[in-house]
């Protein structure tokens, strides 16, 4: 077993910056080779300690997390740094030690399931926990354990290869495909290589980071999965994966994606933590809020001041409700891995900046537009999403109000969309093949799309079109958008029924609970309001205009 080094990462910023500017530059070309050619790396640390602990917002949040967090809701690769941490006030705890052991127990011996993340995540915690225990008190585990444990683990490792290992990146494979996955194999693998026998682990790590580059776009974000738009939540887990990887290994080509990541969040999430969701994969709209170790984690490790700026504000905003973290991590992890790492990267010496709060810009995570006038913003999405999936909307907007509580989203136009039935039940609403033109003039936004309707298909295959055309056409200013919504036959044929979907909305998969929504206001069955967000249905040659709820899991959102 190798022997691990795990000093203090160097504040010397300067050195680090042309290190990562010249890193960059290699990026361009290929990440792969440059990694066969050598590595360069910072030192890494294994224990992190918590700097800072009188100024830094993190740490009282983090000992909340510790003394009244339940462990069954904690990541165990966290929960060791609770166990073995001089900044933990849990330090040498043995009851700690036993829950460790009995989740780490309960992990490994549970039957497998067919969902392959679900084996990366666990193993990538599991060895991380194993390996931070051996390696800073060895005589913390029994033999009995390790011999119990790692048959296990190096079936998992196998499971990983096959799965995922997809050297030739060949799309519509998951492998280099999924980048929340793939940060946590990349972490699996940089532990499990000192432990069992691998097939080429350095070069499976090099692969894997090669996919995190290629899903990397140009304003931070990371593809969901092959070539979509991102959804904030699990961009959280890309990040919570590749910055613990960065830790352990000091790689500084996960330091480099780390810095290519920084401008996401504050693009992304408006006042308060709110996340914009219309623009996601269709299956992943949500309208959540994040914590502020979100961005607080990639302020310290990249010494940004827009996010800093942006975790300040988050904290502010939760500080004035009276948040109560250790209640939070008593019901859920508040993605304690997440807070931790941000606590132990915190900096106090970032410029201090404040966010712009009336701006429009290219957004090109999405290809469109992403405006913000105040309370207000809207988005188009224009990206390419080739033959996965598709989409459920083209457009979106929301109303911030942080008189409006701990959530402070007033309501959201979550989706706009035709549809045509062709059964009962079963209808085509999403959107493929489209062709657009966007255009962003004088403070002004404009898009028309024509696309063709599609046959869902689940599982990552190629979506099938079928034959109906949707046209839309929109046009967005400071104060308000306005849109055209059509849908046409492309042969004549017999529907069911057609429909026009307007999703009216306040929030999905929050992090807190018992939070309250604004009703849906009908005021004359063409207007409509949800908080501040108003919608107003200027004509259609539709039937009727109905409202109905929507699935409970969109937590009490409404469509017209």
């Amino acid at each position: 077993m190798a022997s691990v080094v795990s000093p203090e990462i160097s504040q010397n910023w300067p050195i680090f910056s042309n290190l990562i500017c010249l890193f960059e530059i290699f990026m361009k070309y290929s990440l792969l080779s440059l990694m066969c050619v050598f590595s360069l790396q910072v030192n890494a640390t294994l224990v992190p300690d918590i700097p800072h602990k009188d100024s830094n917002p993190f740490y009282p949040i983090l000992e909340e997390v510790i003394l009244e967090g339940n462990t069954k809701n904690i990541d165990v690769n966290t929960l060791s740094w609770f166990y073995l941490s001089a900044d933990s006030p849990k330090q040498g705890d043995p009851a700690l030690l036993a829950d460790i052991i009995f989740i780490i127990d309960s992990i490994l011996t549970a039957p497998q399931g067919d969902d392959v993340n679900i084996v990366i995540f666990d193993t990538a915690r599991v060895l991380d926990a194993i390996d931070q225990i051996l390696l800073t008190e060895p005589n913390a585990l029994s033999d009995e354990l390790l011999a119990r444990w790692w048959p296990y683990l190096e079936q998992n490792m196998h499971t990983i290869y096959e799965k995922r290992r997809n050297p030739e990146h060949k799309p519509n494979e998951h492998g280099l495909n999924y980048p929340n996955p793939d940060a946590f194999a990349l972490l699996a693998v940089s532990i499990a290589k000192r432990y069992f026998e691998l097939e080429e682990p350095d070069l499976f790590e090099a692969e894997l980071l090669q996919g995190l580059s290629d899903h990397l776009y140009a304003d931070g974000a990371w593809s969901y999965l092959f070539e979509s738009n991102e959804e904030p939540a699990y961009h959280g887990v890309v990040l919570t994966g590749l910055a613990r990887y960065y830790e352990r290994t000091g790689s500084v080509a996960a330091l480099s994606l780390l810095v290519r990541s920084a401008p996401y969040y504050p693009l992304s999430v408006e006042v308060g933590g709110v996340t914009e969701g219309s623009t996601s994969p269709y299956w992943k709209h949500r309208w959540d809020v994040i914590f502020p170790w979100f961005p607080g984690l990639i302020a310290g490790t990249t010494h940004d001041a827009a996010n800093q700026a942006l975790y300040q504000s988050i904290l502010e905003h939760n500080h004035s409700y009276d948040v109560d973290y250790g209640e939070v991590a008593e019901k859920s992890d508040p993605h304690s891995q997440m807070l931790r790492m941000a606590a132990s990267n915190y900096k106090n010496d970032i410029e201090v900046t404040t966010l712009p709060d009336d701006y429009l810009v290219w957004d090109r995570n999405i290809e469109g537009p992403r405006a913000r006038h105040g309370d207000w913003s809207y988005t188009f999405t224009g990206r390419d999403l080739e033959k996965n999936r598709g989409k459920y909307t083209f457009f979106g907007t929301m109303v911030t109000d942080t008189s409006n509580g701990l959530y402070p989203l007033s309501g959201a136009v979550q989706i706009v969309m035709p549809s045509v039935y062709h059964n009962s039940q079963d209808s085509y609403i999403l959107g493929m093949n489209d062709v657009n033109r966007i255009k962003i003039e004088e403070g002004v936004s404009y898009m028309t799309t024509v696309y063709d309707l599609q046959e869902p298909v689940s599982g990552g295959g190629d979506s099938r079109a079928v034959p109906w055309r949707g046209i839309q056409l929109w046009i967005a200013d400071s104060e308000r958008a306005a849109g055209l919504v059509c849908i046409e036959p492309k042969v004549p044929q017999i529907a069911f029924g057609l429909e026009a979907t307007i999703r009216i909305g306040a929030g999905r998969g929050l992090p807190f609970k018992g939070l309250t929504y604004s009703e849906l206001e009908d005021h004359d069955n063409m207007s409509y309001s949800r908080g501040k967000q108003d919608v107003r249905i200027v004509s259609h040659n539709f039937e009727d205009v109905i409202t109905r709820d929507a699935p409970d899991d969109y937590r009490g959102d409404l469509t017209i």
